[in-house]
This record gives C-alpha cells, structure tokens and sequence, in this order.
C-alpha cells in the first residue's frame, strides 16, 4: 500500500460525507417541517417520535465538534504522511549514498585487483623470460661442449692416424 494511498482515496470519505449530510436532512426534515394535513396523511407527521430524542442545539454543537475532529484527524494524517514520506526519501538517499560507497569500493578494489593480476603477469613473463634465457644459456653451453667433444675425439682420432 502506498504511502499516500490513504489521504489519496477520497471515495469513503466523500460517500461518509453524503451518508451523514442525508441523514441530517431526514432529522431535519422530520424536526423542523410544519405538520399539514397532507403530510400527515402521508404519514411524514409524526415529528414528536424522533423530535424528543434530539436538540436541535445539542445536535449542531455534536456536528461542529465532529467537523472538528474530522479536521484535526485529516491535519493529523497529513502530518503523519508527509512525515513517513520525508522518511522514506531519507531512507532512499541515504540507501543511495551507501550504493554509491559500496559501488566506490568495488571499483576500487576492481581496479587493485587488476593491478596485482598485472603485476602477477608481469612477474610469470619475467620469470619465463629468465627460465628462458637460462635455458638458451644452458643450450649454449650444451652446443659449444658438444663442440669442444667433436673435436676432442677429432684431434685424438687424427693423432691415432
């Protein structure tokens, strides 16, 4: 249910209103209208029955403090509406700013990720490059032994002769 959803509907409230002003018509209408001979055939007379139940001045002051508490109940929930929807829009910027701080952090560390995975590369490069140069020092050296050997055996095989 929306917050304002309430204050909003103005179906009940208007039909209550509707509903009471007819009623207070028919009390009227039974209390104050003149007894002809035509109403009281129709059997519209007969004021006295609803007429010493009510006070015409007892009546008017129950309406006015109705209207009373019908405008400080209305002033109350607009108070009480626009409080929770000052709430709710803090609430709101302040589940923003945290998106905005957690999304900070996750760049930031995205971002210190991707240096260490550099830096790391960086790091297995090297060590390839110099297992490499190893290795080509080491074929060297294999080649230029391999060399030395061939001609070892060539200068005692050419000594035999």
């Amino acid at each position: 249910m929306d917050i304002g959803s309430a204050t909003q509907n103005w179906r009940w409230p208007a039909a209550l209103g509707v509903g009471a002003a007819a009623l207070l018509w028919v009390v009227w209408y039974f209390t104050v209208a003149p007894c002809t001979m035509e109403r009281a055939e129709d059997g519209l007379c007969n004021p006295g029955i609803i007429a010493r139940f009510i006070n015409h001045q007892i009546l008017a002051q129950c309406i006015l403090l109705g209207l009373a508490v019908a405008a400080v109940k209305g002033g109350y929930d607009e108070i009480m509406v626009s409080r929770e929807r000052k709430r709710a829009d803090d609430a709101e910027a302040r589940l923003a700013a945290e998106r905005k701080r957690v999304d900070a952090l996750y760049d930031e560390w995205r971002a210190q990720r991707e240096a260490e995975q550099a830096e790391r590369r960086a790091q297995r490069e090297a060590e390839q490059a110099e297992r490499e140069a190893v290795l080509n020092t080491l074929a060297q050296i294999n080649n230029t032994l391999t060399q030395l050997l061939a001609q070892q055996r060539n200068g005692r095989s050419s000594q035999e002769n």
